[in-house]
């Protein structure tokens, strides 16, 4: 909640890494604007989400599934639904589908966020 407080924008998104692919040793969550690619990828789910249920894959980063949700969602018991998150990252895309709710995206054994946001030079 408090991630989506400060970055609840259709240009922002909410991530969180897989384990070993953090620089933090313990579990945190990461809140910054989209990247080109970012706003690419938001779009390329939109356009496959928006319209159809349940958890989708093919043609996204890591293996990754993803699923939209009407409105805001408690993105990690939601993400659970994906059929486990062992190793998981999951990016939360807010204001997607013309700003009625929320894609999740759910990723295997592998990091997006340097592809998907703008990362400030401190963090790089």
């Amino acid at each position: 909640n408090a991630a989506w407080s400060h970055c609840g924008s259709s240009s922002c998104v909410i991530i969180t890494n897989p384990k070993g692919f953090r620089t933090q040793s313990r579990f945190h969550i990461h809140y910054r604007h989209q990247s080109g690619y970012g706003k690419s990828l938001k779009s390329k789910m939109e356009h496959k989400m928006c319209h159809e249920g349940g958890w989708q894959h093919g043609g996204f980063p890591c293996g990754g599934k993803a699923k939209y949700f009407s409105g805001h969602v408690a993105p990690m018991s939601a993400a659970m639904s994906a059929g486990g998150i062992h190793g998981a990252g999951v990016s939360i895309w807010p204001q997607a589908c013309g700003g009625g709710g929320t894609i999740l995206l759910v990723t295997y054994h592998c990091s997006i966020e340097h592809s998907i946001a703008v990362i400030p030079p401190k963090h790089r």
